[in-house]
């Protein structure tokens, strides 16, 4: 069921974000802005996230004829009491208007503010497949993603954990950006 959500959600990316089959032109730096957005609520022992969930990505990349190399940022706030960031290079293979990237997080980090733990550091991955196009006559394009992402934290309030907790999701991202 899950990879059948994915399949429909990329083929309505396509139709929605490609009517004109526009891609990006040539070699050269892009920069864009991507968000995910959600409502939450998760609760353990009466404390938790609650709320929206909003994901942002930055990024700046520089491509090559078939491929790409660039760093990310992401900002996950989940609710009002934790905040997730998560920063790293990342690369990409792209065929026109479709891209595959793979990003590591050397650095990723969990802020909580309503609980005994006040953060928790780890590194991560992510794997993501999405398409862009450009609006013609332009250097600004849309683009829309599919990332699963893994987080593994080691340390909690500057001590290193027994076991790491490993964290694995998928989201969509929907974003602008411009080519320059």
């Amino acid at each position: 069921m899950r990879n059948t959500s994915i399949v429909l959600s990329l083929t309505t990316m396509l139709l929605v974000f490609c009517p004109s089959g526009v891609a990006l032109a040539g070699e050269g730096f892009l920069t864009s802005l991507s968000v995910m957005a959600l409502t939450n609520s998760t609760t353990q022992g009466g404390q938790g996230s609650s709320g929206s969930t909003v994901l942002t990505e930055t990024e700046l990349t520089y491509h090559g004829s078939f491929w790409g190399v660039g760093a990310y940022f992401q900002y996950d706030r989940q609710g009002k009491p934790e905040v997730d960031t998560a920063a790293g290079p990342k690369l990409e293979l792209h065929a026109d208007p479709f891209y595959l990237e793979l990003g590591y997080a050397l650095f990723m980090q969990r802020a909580f503010d309503d609980r005994s733990i006040a953060n928790q550091r780890g590194k991560g991955h992510q794997l993501g497949l999405g398409l862009r196009s450009t609006l013609p006559g332009s250097s600004l394009f849309f683009q829309f993603s599919y990332k699963y992402r893994t987080q593994i934290v080691t340390t909690q309030d500057e001590a290193e954990m027994d076991e790491p907790l490993t964290q694995v999701d998928g989201y969509p991202l929907f974003g602008v950006g411009v080519h320059f």
